[in-house]
């Protein structure tokens, strides 16, 4: 363990401005310019927010000790993150040299998880804050399926719709599990009396709905987009077929 305070307050700025800036950039209008800067600014913060936390999580701190779970919960933030934006970049069926470092970081988390899971990972002494024993089988899965979907991107490449919703569920996913963590996972720094409000949990549930709903959305106007306009009908100066 070893004086952490700067990396503590690094890691609360950077998770407070990714948690702010993920709502709003779900609010404002994909593709917007407003929403580039502000998914910018989300990117940036949650990529240090998840960087710190897996550091932290991996040397201890005075107030916490080393914990792999956690390792491997802000590793997948970082993966998460960093996949979303890398398709914001993208083109259509365009893909490099990173996407495959980010399927084999991906594949390694899925590893991890499960293991951890298992017992394999847990520490000697358990920890008072142990996360439930599905938590780790739960992200897994996720990761897992996260990892068959860059595979079938490296192979076969996203086009249309399919890059526009790789894009909305990875970064909003990001969002939720970090405004869990904050709003369920620490409760003790908010006040008493907001606990009694139950508005804790609001954010949790607010997520998942703006993400099916953007989803939904983004695969609608697609199909509209590629829909051939109706042909009109041909007056009468017009001339036809065998005339």
């Amino acid at each position: 363990m070893r004086d952490s305070h700067i990396l503590v307050l690094t890691h609360i700025i950077a998770g407070t401005l990714g948690i702010f800036s993920g709502f709003l950039a779900m609010a404002l209008r994909k593709g917007s310019r407003r929403h580039r800067q502000v998914g910018n600014v989300f990117t940036v913060s949650m990529l240090i927010m998840s960087a710190v936390a897996a550091y932290m999580a991996y040397l201890g701190t005075e107030v916490k000790a080393q914990t792999m779970g956690n390792v491997l919960g802000g590793a997948f933030t970082f993966y998460l993150v960093g996949t979303a934006w890398l398709t914001a970049r993208h083109k259509d069926g365009e893909r490099g040299a990173l996407d495959w470092v980010a399927f084999l970081l991906v594949s390694a988390i899925v590893t991890g998880l499960y293991a951890y899971g298992l017992g394999y990972m847990h520490p000697v002494v358990p920890m008072v804050d142990e996360p439930p024993a599905a938590v780790p089988f739960v992200l897994g899965t996720i990761a897992l399926i996260a990892a068959v979907m860059d595979l079938r991107m490296l192979v076969w490449g996203l086009y249309g719709a399919q890059r526009i919703v790789r894009h909305l569920w990875r970064m909003c996913f990001a969002t939720w599990f970090a405004a869990s963590s904050l709003f369920l996972g620490q409760p003790q720094v908010f006040p008493h009396w907001l606990h009694q409000t139950h508005l804790l949990v609001v954010p949790s549930l607010v997520i998942p709905f703006y993400t099916i709903y953007w989803i939904i959305r983004a695969m609608r106007d697609r199909v509209y987009k590629r829909k051939p306009s109706v042909p009109t009908i041909p007056g009468p100066e017009a001339s036809l077929p065998g005339n």
